[in-house]
């Protein structure tokens, strides 16, 4: 899948504290939630699947429910009781997709994704066809199928494509989180924020609203209080969508590091802005449109390393305006086109023995013209192609085309392979080039961030119930700087790596659901990558070769008896710097000791559902965070051990939803 060079959200977006290791919500979490609400997606290989009709049967009481899915294949069932249910979706042509699906409290908000199989194209001797499956559907939603073609129309003329556009009374959630973190360059703080979020109904426009404040302070009776700097993170929100699933959102972030003894304006504070609007359509029956602009300020964000690569600005501004269309033409074709303009503007603050007059980054301008397609020329095999071409002042800047294929591996197994390469690129020397901030959940999923080529190989398995695996492995060589963040905390920003120009990176990752019990569902997630070979240059013309390496992982264990979730997550780290000189045009290590730069992360969430309040008007939820951290290295770019002192992070937050 083709992925632009920049983020597709702004990553000052993402750096929100969306739940400051616990909680404060997202604004998408408050604002897309729903009491009770089962929602999910109906797609085929190809495509989201429209007016797909689906149920919810209730093997106990053999009670049904049905929805039909929207324009883009969505669905949605608001307060739905507890209980175990068989989830059937259908569309004519398609063999009927089940899932078993287990809800622990009328309250409870999960998620299904349904795909369905042309009946047409299902070879009986390797995969279900509709009357193989028909014995696993319950005799109401069969009959009910049975004249689906009659009904079809009918059901979307009738039912709401989307229940939360239905008239209902307003939704308030509030949440409110406080703590205490000691360590890093921070020293010992405290922590306090909350966020609100509304949603509800004028009319036929759908209406949310939410609001995220942390701040950060020095501990009471502390003797570094007077040199630890304080911190706010506080983010506004707010989305409009009609009931033809036309959508307004807008958004307003500010974060700001303010120092000891100085004004908020001062120019060696840490500040990151960004501001946005976003508009999407639907277009016909399959098509959707999206048109966006984000507005991004920063001041010193960007240089906190030990070793700071040249072309990194005290100040930067920029803008990002884009505009996409995708549609699926047929049941066995889809395709996306778009174009994007950046302009950015930097700077550096006086007279600077960093900078030397060596700094001139590219050009401030840019246009990204993209496109992709998809075409299922077999029953199971789909084929992908696209592009990506850059102009900056007026030149033929980069082209990188893409291609790809999915394969089906019989009813569960999927195989995925795919591949970019930069056949045409603006040669600019390494002490000029930019750089691009990524964080990590965005640059791990797939090619397209700053690689002069990337080659990816995915294998999956999709079982019944929520059973699930996959195996990935990718392969990349960069070709501009890349500072990719492993946590989304602005007040944790120094947990990053730099990729520079030259660095070849191969990564493994692999992800596994399991549902144990009805009631245990656990997931386990985890990235392993090494490698570098790249050339590090600074501002005083030093040269460094790269080598870093991290690991990734997480397991998440939801006990819906209890409404209880634990996740456990683990972050290492290592970036080696070794300075180096050339020789006869080959590069040899000098004496000077490599800088190091590591980090091990460990955190432990807790979150419970008040279930002795069930039978209250509101939900109320606690959490606790915990966090041990070890081996963020000093500021000085010379020290060569990393700082072993242990750091530590723990707050606890209340919800409460009516």
């Amino acid at each position: 899948m083709l992925r632009m060079l920049y983020l597709r959200k702004s990553l000052l977006a993402v750096l929100a504290l969306s739940i400051l290791g616990v909680g404060v919500v997202s604004a998408d979490e408050v604002i897309g939630s729903a009491n009770g609400a089962l929602s999910g997606h109906v797609q085929s290989l190809t495509a989201p699947l429209p007016q797909s009709m689906v149920y919810a049967y209730h093997l106990g009481d053999t009670s049904l429910r049905k929805v039909v899915s929207d324009t883009q294949g969505n669905f949605r069932f608001d307060s739905l009781p507890a209980g175990l249910y068989k989830v059937i979706a259908f569309r004519d042509g398609f063999v009927p997709s089940i899932a078993l699906l287990t809800r622990a409290s009328a309250r409870a908000q999960q998620f299904l994704d349904m795909e369905l199989q042309e009946d047409s194209a299902t070879a009986p001797s390797d995969q279900d066809s509709f009357w193989t499956v028909r014995d696993r559907i319950p005799s109401d939603v069969l009959r009910d199928i049975e004249t689906a073609a009659a009904e079809a129309t009918a059901d979307v003329n009738n039912a709401r494509l989307n229940d939360r556009l239905k008239p209902r009374n307003v939704e308030t959630e509030m949440q409110a989180v406080a703590g205490m973190q000691q360590g890093l360059e921070i020293g010992n703080a405290q922590l306090a924020g909350g966020s609100v979020g509304i949603q509800g109904e004028v009319n036929d426009l759908y209406i949310g609203l939410t609001g995220n404040f942390v701040e950060m302070q020095p501990g009471a009776n502390t003797e570094e209080s007077a040199a630890i700097s304080n911190g706010r993170t506080q983010l506004v929100s707010v989305k409009v969508e009609n009931s033809d699933q036309s959508a307004v959102r807008v958004t307003s972030l500010s974060n700001r590091m303010v120092s000891p003894g100085s004004k908020s304006a001062d120019r060696s504070n840490i500040g990151l802005e960004s501001h946005s609007v976003s508009w999407t359509q639907n277009v016909g029956q399959t098509g959707q449109s999206d048109f966006a602009v984000h507005y991004t300020e920063e001041n010193n964000f960007y240089r906190q390393a030990p070793i700071e690569p040249i072309g990194i600005p005290d100040a930067s501004r920029s803008w990002r305006i884009e505009g996409n269309y995708r549609a699926a033409l047929t049941s066995r074709t889809n395709f996306e086109t778009g174009v994007r303009y950046l302009d950015r503007q930097t700077e550096f603050f006086g007279p600077n023995p960093r900078v030397g007059g060596l700094v001139t980054p590219l050009p401030a301008e840019r246009v990204d013209v993209f496109g992709k397609a998809g075409m299922q020329v077999r029953p199971a095999i789909l084929i992908e192609a696209g592009f990506l071409s850059s102009l900056r002042d007026g030149n033929l800047s980069a082209v990188s085309p893409t291609g790809g294929m999915v394969i089906s591996l019989g009813q569960n197994w999927r195989a995925h392979a795919s591949g970019s390469y930069q056949v045409h690129d603006l040669q600019v020397d390494t002490i000029h080039q930019g750089f691009t901030p990524v964080l990590f959940e965005e640059h791990s999923s797939a090619c397209g961030y700053s690689e002069e080529y990337c080659y990816q190989l995915l294998v999956a398995r999709k079982g019944e119930n929520f059973d699930q695996m996959s195996l990935g492995f990718t392969h990349r060589r960069f070709d501009e700087t890349l500072h990719l963040y492993f946590n989304e905390d602005f007040f944790n920003r120094l947990e990053s790596l730099y990729l520079v120009s030259g660095d070849e990176i191969p990564e493994l990752e692999f992800s596994a659901s399991h549902q144990f019990t009805p009631m245990i569902l656990a997931t386990l997630r985890s990235n392993i990558a090494a490698g570098g070979g790249g050339i590090l240059r600074t501002a005083d013309r030093s040269q460094y070769e790269n080598e870093v390496r991290y690991l990734v992982t997480s397991l998440d264990t939801r006990f819906q008896q209890t409404s209880t979730g634990v996740l456990l997550a683990f972050h290492h780290m290592a970036q080696q710097l070794t300075p180096i000189e050339q020789y006869q045009g080959r590069w040899r290590q000098r004496v000077a000791q490599p800088t190091l730069v590591e980090l091990e992360r460990l955190q432990l969430l807790l979150s419970q559902d008040l279930v002795i309040f069930s039978e209250a008007v509101a939900d109320w939820a606690v959490q606790l965070n915990m966090e041990v951290s070890r081996g963020m290295p000093e500021a000085a770019p010379t020290v060569a051990e990393a700082d072993d002192e242990l750091h530590k992070r723990i707050t606890g937050g209340v919800a409460v939803k009516f």
